[in-house]
């Protein structure tokens, strides 16, 4: 068998020799003065590597090789055409012009088993005679590429690694980017993310958690100087001289205890296309390893986890009039904390009312926050403290859509959000979804010229705070305001009304307004509070139990209310400073002389300003006596300057009853009214200015609300109620009812009066 299928090998051999020799001389024939020489032995160098070398003698030699002597003695002998013996196989050619004798045959042969170099492979597998060559020594085994596997397990150790279900192990490299897709297979490295190196090997592990849960333990087993947790789930394992193994399981994480959200800050906003953003920052007790955000619209919730590091998100595209909740609750590593709620809204077509517009950007989205807090056993209110600060761009727009001022352009810093800031203000105002704000600038400037006549008096109405209240959405303010301008009192606080939007959302109709405090200015220059440096701005006040810094006088000892300073700021005095002590003992003496029988206590008071005051308490029939709305003030610290009341201040309260006087009148109040009407002179100033005032103070009121566009004016009001989902009401609405209460309410005051 073995001898037949060398004879097959040879034969093939032979045909392919012969099929090139027939070639070769075809297309030498093609040539001028050239012979075509036949060719009847076995091709030359038909030896391919790896394949048993062609069993013949050089042509050149004259011997016949051995192997064409053997007949076929099996089964599977080839058929008769293929086994006969060509004429002299071994015979020369012995010139260019000798006739070949076997090729008339070669055709026949080369039909029935053609010599191709496509059947070569299938005859040396089937029976490969002698081993494969070496390669060349030249040639070189292809080496790794990097980023495989191969390319790691040449150059560095290995590391296997074990967890549970809930620990996917990664590769840490810096940017925590996995060279290839592995699950438990890593490379060693100098640095993240660098080379692998067996000397030195340093190998960076990425053990992070799912969602609620916390490493319980990491172990490693092998060679190893050192392992360190760099935090944030990184493990550092250093001086590497085997393979590792590293086993790690993991435990629930327990919520706060402290009920807190572990945010060190949380923003939102609404990009110009209703992109919602989304942004949080860590506290410094706990980093942040997921914020998981939720948000629902009534017609559903979805939900997507993000890794805490990113510091924030684009989170969906909103629609345009959809109210959302969006929840954001922060997963630590050691605590996951409470979730906190934001409602927000997209709704665009608020710009387009040409109306009044204030548009805030936080600086990374980021709203002010403030803590709540209840007063102390046997005192009344709700207030707010640490209340933050947040760097803004402020930028105020005209009802012609005209940009009339930018913080941004104004500050001499060099970052846009170094203008302006802003925080929440206010007590049980601040309580809402809308909330009350303060905004800082940087650089003085009167945010009300383009919307108000200011008088040419010389004075400085630049300042550096401003207002924004809550309470757009009603006329008591510009009633408020009106009839004390109408009854005379020193000083009101200048204001407008806007559409204020924050971070992309609008907020609704808001008061831009003065603060009460210092005037600007110099000497008579001055305005709003006109003190002088070493002058008082003082507050009775309810919520005195929340400030820094207050005094008591023997009628407030015992009671809700004590005495709050607004200039000179608590930073400036205490307890021990002569300015303290001074407005404590003034106001102890007023009270001492309001006690007796005389007009002594006109020492102390400008009789004017408190006439007046009450005057529009009671024209607006004020129920709250207590809140944050009784301001003194007192020029400077001389016996020539006397105590000041006012401005008027919060007028939410207002129309509390038709047949009413203020509730501050009442006995056992909390202020020195109901002293101060059985006084003769006070109660002949205040007769005589009702009498001059009492039949203007309608025409007053209705004249300011004419200055308001109505038809932006509702129109805002009732994007505003969508916004809230809360009841709208029409400017007209609200003036057809201020009209009718106040005719019935005044003639019910003359009846009382005269």
């Amino acid at each position: 068998m073995r001898t037949l299928r060398i004879q097959k090998i040879w034969k093939r051999c032979l045909c392919l020799g012969l099929a090139v020799m027939m070639l070769l001389a075809v297309l030498s024939a093609c040539v001028p003065g050239k012979t075509v020489p036949t060719y009847t032995g076995a091709p030359e160098n038909t030896e391919t590597p790896g394949e048993e070398p062609s069993p013949h003698e050089d042509p050149t030699s004259g011997e016949e090789p051995t192997v064409n002597t053997e007949e076929p003695t099996s089964e599977t002998e080839e058929p008769s055409s293929e086994t006969a013996e060509p004429a002299t196989p071994t015979e020369l050619p012995t010139s260019n012009t000798e006739e070949p004798t076997v090729n008339t045959e070669e055709p026949t042969l080369i039909t029935e088993e053609p010599a191709t170099p496509t059947e070569e492979p299938t005859l040396i597998t089937e029976e490969p005679v002698t081993p494969t060559p070496e390669p060349p020594a030249t040639e070189q085994p292809d080496e790794p590429k990097p980023g495989t596997i191969e390319y790691y397990e040449k150059y560095a150790y290995t590391c296997t690694v074990s967890t549970d279900a809930r620990i996917p192990p990664s590769l840490y490299t810096g940017s925590k980017d996995e060279p290839f897709a592995i699950k438990d297979f890593y490379y060693t490295s100098r640095t993240p993310g660098g080379e692998p190196a067996r000397e030195n090997g340093e190998i960076w592990l990425y053990l992070k958690p799912l969602k609620g849960y916390s490493i319980f333990s990491v172990k490693v087993e092998g060679s190893y100087s050192e392992i360190e947790d760099l935090g944030r789930d990184i493990y550092h394992i250093k001086g590497v001289k085997s393979n590792l193994k590293v086993t790690a399981s993991s435990t629930l994480t327990p919520v706060s205890s402290d009920g807190s959200s572990l945010f060190g800050s949380y923003g939102y906003g609404i990009g110009d296309d209703g992109m919602l953003k989304l942004s949080w920052s860590e506290n410094e007790g706990e980093p942040i390893r997921y914020v998981e955000i939720k948000i629902s619209d009534g017609s559903g919730k979805r939900s997507k986890v993000y890794d805490g590091e990113l510091g924030g998100c684009d989170y969906m595209k909103i629609s345009k009039d959809v109210v959302y909740t969006v929840e954001m609750q922060c997963y630590g590593y050691n605590h996951v904390g409470n979730t906190v709620s934001i409602n927000t809204c997209y709704m665009p077509e608020a710009r387009d009312v040409a109306f009044p517009r204030v548009e805030i950007t936080t600086e990374d989205y980021v709203w002010p926050t403030c803590d709540y807090v209840s007063p102390p056993a046997g005192n009344i209110g709700a207030g707010i403290n640490n209340a933050t600060w947040e760097k803004s761009i402020v930028k105020i727009y005209d009802a012609s859509n005209t940009v009339v001022y930018d913080s941004s352009a104004e500050h001499h810093s060099e970052g846009d959000y170094d203008g302006a800031k802003i925080k929440i203000r206010g007590n049980t105002s601040a309580y809402g979804i809308k909330k009350p704000y303060k905004i800082k600038l940087s650089r003085k400037c009167d945010l009300l010229a383009p919307f108000i006549d200011r008088p040419n008096d010389g004075k400085s109405y630049a300042d550096k705070e401003w207002l924004l209240l809550n309470y757009g959405t009603d006329i008591y303010r510009i009633a408020g305001d009106a009839i004390a301008d109408t009854v005379g009192t020193p000083w009101s606080p200048d204001y407008t009304y806007v559409a204020l939007y924050v971070n992309g959302d609008f907020r609704g109709l808001y008061v831009l307004s003065e603060c009460v405090k210092q005037g600007t200015g110099e000497g008579d220059s001055r305005w709003r509070c006109p003190v002088e440096d070493d002058g008082f701005i003082i507050e009775y006040d309810a919520y005195w139990w929340n400030e820094p810094l207050y005094f008591t006088t023997p009628s407030t000892v015992n009671f809700v209310m004590k005495y709050t300073f607004k200039y000179p700021d608590t930073d400036d005095i205490d307890k021990n400073s002569e300015a303290y002590k001074y407005i404590r003992k003034y106001m102890i003496e007023l009270e001492q002389a309001l006690a007796r029988n005389d007009s002594s206590y006109l020492d102390y008071i400008d009789l004017d300003s408190f006439v007046s005051w009450i005057l529009v308490a009671d024209y607006m029939c004020l129920l709250d006596s207590g809140g944050n709305n009784l301001f003194m003030w007192k020029k400077d610290s001389t016996e020539n300057s006397k105590i000041v009341m006012g401005p008027n201040w919060d007028f939410d309260s207002w129309k509390w009853q038709t047949e009413s006087f203020a509730n501050i009148h009442r006995d056992g109040s909390h202020f020195y009214f109901p002293a101060l009407s059985k006084k003769p002179e006070f109660a002949q100033a205040y007769v005589e200015l009702f009498h001059e005032t009492y039949d203007k103070v309608a025409d007053a009121v209705n004249e300011a609300l004419d200055k308001i566009d109505e038809k932006a004016y509702n129109k805002l009001y009732r994007i505003e109620a969508a916004r809230y989902q809360s009841v709208y009401s029409t400017l007209s609405a609200m003036r057809r009812s201020f009209n009718n209460w106040i005719k019935g309410h005044i003639s019910w005051m003359v009846s009382q009066i005269g």
